[in-house]
Order: C-alpha cells, then structure tokens, then sequence
C-alpha cells in the first residue's frame, strides 16, 4: 500500500508544496471577514511543519506518472497521448478518473497515455479553450 501524498499551492510562497495529508480549517465568519477573506484555507502537513494552502488547490497523487515521469495529480488537466483529447484529473467514488470535458464521460485513468499540461489552479484557461 502507498503512503498518500498530497499537494497544495502555497499563497505565502507563491509554489507549490507537498505533504501527506490536510485537512480544511475551521474559521468563524467573523475571523474570515477579520483578515478579508471569504473562504476557508487548508493545512497541508508535510515532513517538517504545516503549511496554509489556498483550499482549492488541494489535491492527491494518483499514484501514477506520465508520458514524461510526471506525477498526476486530482487537478491536473492532461492530454490522452492517441487521441489530443483534453481531460481533468479527478476523484470520485473511491477511485481515480479522468473526465471528458467535451462529453462528460469518466475513464479510469490508468487506462490511457497521459500527459500533464496544466492543472486547475493555475490554467483554467486551458478548460476554457476546450468548452
């Protein structure tokens, strides 16, 4: 069994970070609104100490690479290597797929070549172009 790994983009570092597991805080309404935020961050616990992630983000490692050594990640938005279709990474239903962004359709995703292009938190625009 693999030990989960688990990544998050980091708003005080402007990077991305790595770890082995979070969990979504739990602030009041007024301390939101008290540091002009409107949503909840998460805690990403890595080897050393936690780090405050931006909540959206957040996402875990398949467990699989690439076409090119990448790891994927829930988040990533891929290319399938035969067909140019682009996919979103995503975790439903206790497994691992990707989804079709032109027809919705979920493939298990160790089924295909893949290659990472992006992710969700840094290229929407790349789900845009292919809406």
């Amino acid at each position: 069994m693999r030990e989960p790994k688990f990544r998050g983009f980091s708003l005080e570092t402007n990077e991305w970070v790595y770890g082995y597991g979070w969990h979504e805080t739990d602030y009041t309404d007024d301390f939101l609104r008290s540091i002009n935020q409107s949503r909840q961050d998460a805690v990403l616990f890595t080897k050393t100490f936690p780090i405050t992630c931006d909540i959206e983000s957040m996402g875990e490692f398949t467990g699989l690479l690439d076409t090119n050594g990448v790891e994927i990640y829930e988040g990533d938005i891929v290319r399938h290597a035969t067909d140019e279709g682009i996919y979103k990474v995503i975790f439903d239903d206790g497994g691992f797929y990707v989804e079709n962004l032109f027809e919705y359709d979920f493939q298990t995703i160790d089924e295909y070549p893949l290659e990472v292009i992006g992710n969700i938190y840094e290229h929407k625009h790349l789900l845009e172009e292919t809406a």
